[in-house]
């Protein structure tokens, strides 16, 4: 089990973390906020993140999604989730995050 001071080193690590791809978690540090640090080099940069907070990030994430989520696989053949909610005419309707 990983602590949460555990530091992940780089996209695949983070990735592999999520159980997602690279690309997906990308999206999700562009549109979702996911925690990524970066450490600038006079050439490039590294990126990395810790568990705890990655754990708290997905923690709150699922929770402002309702408490019905429904995974589905998206065009990178990765699990995405979406939710079943009420719209105020009384019918459900599916939404999913923009990742």
């Amino acid at each position: 089990m990983k602590t949460e001071t555990e530091l992940l080193d780089g996209w695949k690590e983070i990735a592999s973390h999520f159980r997602r791809s690279v690309r997906c978690v990308q999206r999700w540090e562009r549109n979702e906020k996911l925690p990524i640090r970066r450490h600038e080099h006079r050439r490039g940069v590294s990126v990395y993140a810790f568990v705890g907070e990655l754990d708290s990030w997905w923690r709150a994430e699922q929770f402002s999604w309702g408490n019905r989520p429904i995974e589905q696989a998206d065009g990178d053949g990765q699990l995405e989730r979406e939710v079943e909610v009420e719209t105020p005419s009384g019918q459900e309707q599916m939404l999913s995050p923009n990742v």
